[in-house]
């Protein structure tokens, strides 16, 4: 009797955790990267935003290339990102928390959240890889430039100016 239910319980647990993982399946994802500054001295108190504008996407020709059209999709969605300190050896652990948001060109009103790291471990060093959301950004992405959001708080004071790379991937399914 006792393995009976022991023999159902790890088949019902197998199930479960076997549909958790997130379907990663893309047709194709396209790459971004971009520098900017972070300035020494950010305070703790307040929240910086840092502004990188016109990322340019040719999301039509990626399509046509690959014989899809914007009917077919099911959306744009995030998939990796990396922020990097790309002009000195100081950890990133200076950040609290990261929040990387993809703006309408054409409309700075709308705005969804793409990545994130909340908290930032003490212990990241000069890479901080992000966590992507579920967010679609096909109706953003259809009007072929975008801007990109950086919002940090820090939990330090900055210790210096510091070259940051915004490294990231969005996938289209």
């Amino acid at each position: 009797m006792y393995k009976k239910q022991n023999i159902f319980l790890i088949l019902v647990a197998i199930i479960i955790f076997s549909g958790c993982t997130k379907d990663q399946h893309f047709l194709f994802e396209m790459g971004f990267q971009r520098d900017f500054e972070i300035k020494a001295g950010l305070n703790t108190v307040e929240e910086h935003n840092f502004v990188l504008n016109n990322f340019n996407v040719d999301t039509a020709g990626n399509l046509g290339t690959r014989g899809l059209t914007y009917n077919k999709l099911n959306g744009i969605f995030p998939s990796t990102m990396q922020l990097q300190n790309v002009s000195s050896g100081a950890a990133l652990n200076f950040i609290y928390d990261v929040s990387v948001l993809i703006v309408d060109k054409e409309n700075p009103n709308v705005s969804l959240e793409a990545f994130y790291r909340e908290p930032v471990p003490t212990d990241t060093g000069i890479q901080l890889d992000l966590v992507p959301t579920l967010a679609d950004f096909k109706q953003i992405l259809i009007k072929n430039n975008f801007d990109v959001r950086v919002k940090i708080r820090v939990r330090n004071i900055t210790p210096e100016f510091i070259t940051a790379r915004l490294i990231f991937k969005l996938g289209v399914k």
